[in-house]
């Protein structure tokens, strides 16, 4: 139907054999959500060099605060 599906779960195993690890986090996978500032849009994400999940806001290359994000559209 052409729209985001609700997880990243919903993925596997149709479209992914499984869910990628996080690099920086290889503990967690990948996040997944609704992007910030942007309605009906999603966004893929790494917690980044910081370790620290900013809810997939775009990493600040000054601080090295935020995530490393993909957004979907």
């Amino acid at each position: 139907d052409g729209a985001w599906p609700a997880t990243l779960d919903a993925l596997v195993p149709s479209a992914l054999p499984d869910l990628p690890a996080d690099p920086f986090s290889p503990s967690r996978g990948l996040r997944y959500g609704p992007a910030p500032a942007r309605s009906g849009a999603m966004t893929l994400w790494s917690v980044g060099p910081d370790g620290i999940d900013h809810g997939g806001l775009v990493l600040d290359p000054m601080t090295q605060r935020g995530d490393l994000s993909v957004p979907l559209e």
